[in-house]
């Protein structure tokens, strides 16, 4: 599961919808993997005598690969046409209503104001479900007056040869599973900034590996970037924790080997017969 279909700040009508289909699925369910704890303790919450069926999987990443990706920084940077003094702030994500890019687009406006040193590098793909959302955005885009400052890449098949060159990461989703470029962020020991909700808030500890601001607060992000931006030493702590974590938590080692597991728990239950005393289905 890369996320729940229901979430804090949804509209209500479509939040209990969501949580009811949800849990009538989940009563029906073998087993569960969430990719984030957070959702795991919720669910268990929520689903009672199920527990044991709701098992954390997390998300992992090739650490050696963005190892060797982080010794081409000065390479990427050159590709991306940046300064020594340029500060770039990556932000990757595809174009549909829950990233949220006009937040991001905001914020960075407001920071770009007071420090000129400050550029975006936007990747992504427009998927189709949030076409008017990327076209709103567009046009933001071209309107903005920081637009000489921003640079739109597109669509990515590797998102670590590009994210080597910046100097931090952005994403201000309503709400993720485990965000997938924060991660490679991270393993590349660069410091994040983004918006504290479910999934997110499990990578970012504010103030340990990046910095967390209120879902929708474009000022607070601001002052985060520009934080960022203003502190070459802040940001050097931030990320050295950041590749910290992700050598703990991020190695896909670890993910493979849940999964694993899962799949031992799954035979078990079947070869028991556990499965047909109850209401689960196989």
């Amino acid at each position: 599961m890369h996320g729940l279909p229901f979430y804090q700040g949804q509209n209500p009508f479509a939040y209990a919808l969501f949580r009811e289909l949800e849990l009538f699925a989940g009563r029906r369910t073998d087993l569960l993997l969430t990719q984030n704890r957070e959702e795991q303790r919720l669910l268990r919450a929520l689903l009672p005598g199920h527990e044991s069926r709701i098992l954390y999987e997390g998300n992992g990443l090739d650490l050696s690969l963005a190892g060797a990706f982080a010794k081409r920084r000065s390479a990427a940077r050159k590709a991306l046409g940046l300064l020594p003094t340029d500060i770039a702030l990556a932000f990757f994500c595809r174009t549909e209503p829950v990233k949220r890019p006009l937040d991001f687009l905001r914020a960075f406006e407001q920071a770009h104001r007071q420090n000129p040193a400050l550029k975006a590098i936007l990747a992504g793909a427009d998927l189709g479900r949030g076409a008017r959302c990327a076209r709103e955005f567009g046009c933001a885009l071209q309107a903005s007056p920081a637009k000489a400052a921003i640079r739109c890449l597109g669509f990515l098949t590797e998102p670590l040869a590009v994210l080597c060159g910046c100097d931090a990461a952005v994403l201000t989703s309503e709400k993720e599973g485990l965000p997938r470029i924060l991660m490679e962020a991270m393993a590349l020991g660069l410091p994040c900034a983004a918006t504290d909700v479910t999934g997110t808030r499990e990578l970012v500890s504010h103030g340990t590996r990046g910095l967390l601001s209120p879902l929708g607060d474009t000022g607070a992000l601001a002052k985060h970037l520009l934080l960022l931006a203003n502190d070459p030493a802040l940001r050097q702590k931030l990320g050295q924790n950041a590749r910290a974590y992700a050598e703990r938590e991020l190695d896909e080692r670890l993910v493979i080997d849940r999964i694993a597991r899962a799949y031992d728990l799954l035979m078990e239950l079947t070869q028991t017969k556990a499965l047909a005393t109850t209401d689960w289905e196989v």
